[in-house]
Order: C-alpha cells, then structure tokens, then sequence
C-alpha cells in the first residue's frame, strides 16, 4: 500500500510515536529482527501459473519485537529483489557501510546502517534524500538499532523461507535463474561472514 504523509493521521502518529519512546527507553540494542513475506493468493498464482516468482509482495519488518513501518503500513515491493538486496545488507553490515532496499518502487526505502561494532541501525525512510543525511530524518520515522547477528539471521531466515516456498508453490522453479542468483548471494555472504566477522556465523 503506497503512503503519503497527508494520509497519516494525528491518532496513528502519537500510537507509533509512544511505541517507539517505549522501546527505546526500555532496549536500547534489540538482539531479535524478522523479516515476512507475505504469500498471498496473488502472489501463489503468479509463481504456480506463470512461473514467475519476482512479482511483488507484502513485507513486514519487526526489530526487537517491533514493527518498523510506521502507522500500520505494510510495504511493498518486487520479491526476488528485496531476498537479493537484503542479502546485501548483510554484506554491507559487516563491512560497516550504509546499504538500503527499496520498497513501492519509492516513496519508502529501509536502510542499514553502521552503529556500533556489532550492530546496525534499521531505517525506515520516507525520502531518498534522508538515506545518506541522518540529520534531515523526520521524527516519524522510525530507527532501531540491532545486533549484527539478529539481522543477518532474519534476512537468512526470510532467504530460506523464499527459497523453500516458492519450490513447494512450483517445482520446476527450482533450477530456475532467481532461486539460483538467491542461492549464489547465500554461498558467498556466508562465506564472506565466516571469513570477516566473527559475531555472524550463518
């Protein structure tokens, strides 16, 4: 579902707002993230009938118990990319650098980002601008701050999920170049963690 922020309400904002104050006075590091791909009917149609498992899907993102879109808003975006890209982050993770994953073709972009030794920022933005200036970020959106290793594992999790699914959904999508590019992106992040990062062994 697109968003604007005309479309949020002063209700829903003071919700998320006091959510937000509440984990953070109350966890300043969350040690848990997932990530789900909601696999709805359209989605299941477009993988058995036409093959094609890179339509788009509904994500919803939790760090720390905690839903990161704000205002109730699932988001949206094409399936295979979001596996792919996340699995980026990861990668860029444990290099420290600044990484984001689009979502409704913009407005909405989660980023991931450095903020300690062995832990990054999630980001939820709501304009490209504010991905590499932390400063112009608006109020509403919300970032938390989570273990390297508690990202790495739900962007696997979710990775595995994909994978799994779609060859239950469609067999004959098992050698397909998706599920293989998927596949690759695994290999090689996890033999980059092993290699680079003692905090992520996947």
């Amino acid at each position: 579902m697109r968003r604007t922020l005309n479309e949020v309400s002063e209700q829903g904002l003071l919700k998320k707002t006091v959510e937000m104050v509440n984990f953070l006075m109350t966890s300043e590091l969350a040690n848990t993230a997932t990530i789900t791909l909601v696999y709805d009917a359209k989605f299941k149609k477009f993988v058995t009938e036409d093959g094609n498992p890179g339509m788009w899907i509904t994500t919803q993102i939790e760090v720390g118990g905690t839903p990161l879109w704000n205002f109730d808003y699932d988001m949206d975006g094409l399936a295979t990319d979001i596996v792919i890209k996340s699995l980026a982050s990861v990668r860029a993770a444990i290099t420290d650098e600044r990484y984001y994953i689009t979502f409704e073709d913009g407005p909405s972009w989660i980023v991931v980002e450095p903020h300690g030794n062995d832990s990054v920022n999630i980001v939820d933005c709501v304009q490209k601008d504010y991905i590499r200036n932390p400063d112009d970020r608006l109020d509403i959106e919300s970032q938390i701050p989570v273990t390297k290793r508690a990202w790495a594992e739900a962007v696997f999790d979710m990775a595995y999920d994909f994978q799994k699914t779609v060859i239950d959904l469609n067999p004959e999508l098992r050698d397909s170049s998706s599920l293989r590019s998927i596949d690759k992106n695994i290999t090689e992040i996890t033999e980059f963690a092993a290699a680079n990062c003692d905090e992520i062994q996947l």
